[in-house]
C-alpha cells in the first residue's frame, strides 16, 4: 500500500498514531485516511500547517498535543 511520506514521518516525528495525528492538524480522521493512503493528494495548506508543527521545540509541541487531543 501506497502511503504519503510526508504524514508517515509526521506521525513518527510527533509521535502519535494517524487517528491522533488528524486531531492535533485539526482534520477529520476520514479526510486524513484519504491523504494518507495517496487516495487524495495532499493540499498545500496542510503540508505547511504538518512543517510548521514539525518545527516547534519539544516543548511547544508538547503543550500543543495536550492542548488538542488531551485538553
Amino acid at each position: 500500500m501506497k502511503e504519503n511520506a510526508t504524514l508517515v514521518d509526521f506521525e513518527a516525528h510527533v509521535g502519535l498514531k494517524s487517528t491522533y495525528a488528524c486531531r492535533l492538524i485539526g482534520m477529520a480522521y476520514p479526510t486524513y485516511a484519504a491523504y494518507r493512503s495517496c487516495a487524495r493528494p495532499l493540499p498545500r495548506y496542510h503540508q505547511n500547517h504538518v512543517q510548521d508543527i514539525k518545527r516547534l521545540s519539544r516543548r511547544e509541541l508538547g503543550k500543543l498535543i495536550n492542548e488538542r487531543i488531551y485538553g
